[in-house]
């Protein structure tokens, strides 16, 4: 073997020993935090997607009520438009 082939032999074992420890020392934390961050991300995802379907419902049984008001009011204007109609005959 070389000198140049053991510079070369030491100079790859020493870039897998510097991977390895990037490896350790921050990318498997890094990971790991992702990982965290994608469970607690799925969970408000989900927490929202709940409030919504909630205040969907809310905005529903308003505008349902909103609606019958409109109608029962439009009775009752028919109803004194009808009475009007009869006094002035």
């Amino acid at each position: 073997m070389t000198k140049s082939d053991t510079v070369r032999q030491l100079a790859a074992a020493s870039d897998a020993a510097r991977v390895e420890a990037l490896n350790q020392t921050l990318l498997e934390p890094l990971a790991q935090a992702m990982a965290t961050l994608t469970d607690e991300t799925r969970a408000s995802l989900e927490q929202i997607a709940q409030h919504s379907r909630e205040q969907g419902e809310q905005f529903r049984a308003q505008v349902e009520a909103a609606i019958t008001s409109w109608i029962n009011a439009t009775i009752a204007a028919e109803r004194v438009a009808e009475r009007l109609d009869q006094a002035g005959q």
